[in-house]
């Protein structure tokens, strides 16, 4: 008795399982790099360092809709928008690229500690961990924003 794919396609020797992996990763590369330009546009926005910084909401995801890739397939059947792929992508930020996720770190000199409006879960054996407050941050702008 033969191989069988559990998908129906015809076994390949793995190349089939190479080549999903290697456009995973690609596709999960151009979704950690456009996170990152989210994350540099507004904490420049919030800090007031660029006078035209880029507006969050105007930095398009990167396009996967050529891509076959296992992650493009789920974004693009889902049809997810902007602010459903940043939470995905934040959601897997402390897996696949934790320092990412270090600007959340930055200390409020008045009070000596981090800015609360930035949200995260920090504990002292585990990297940040975005909640839903780190996510509003991103998206919003900066008078919307609550500690609360």
């Amino acid at each position: 008795m033969g191989e069988a794919a559990m998908d129906g396609s015809p076994v390949a020797g793995g190349m089939v399982m190479d080549n999903l992996l290697k456009a995973n990763a690609r596709d999960l590369e151009l979704e950690l790099a456009w996170l990152a330009r989210l994350l540099d546009a507004r904490f420049k926005s919030y800090f007031h360092e660029e006078a035209d910084a880029e507006d969050v909401l105007s930095i398009p995801p990167p396009d996967l809709g050529g891509s076959d890739s296992p992650y493009a397939r789920c974004v693009c059947g889902l049809g997810l928008g902007l602010p459903e792929r940043a939470a995905l992508a934040l959601s897997l930020a402390p897996h696949l690229r934790p320092q990412l996720l270090d600007v959340f770190f930055y200390k409020n000199q008045t009070f000596d500690r981090r800015f609360s409006e930035f949200g995260g879960c920090f504990l002292t054996w585990l990297p940040a961990l975005p909640c839903r407050h780190c996510l509003t941050m991103i998206m919003c702008l900066p008078n919307t924003i609550s500690s609360a």
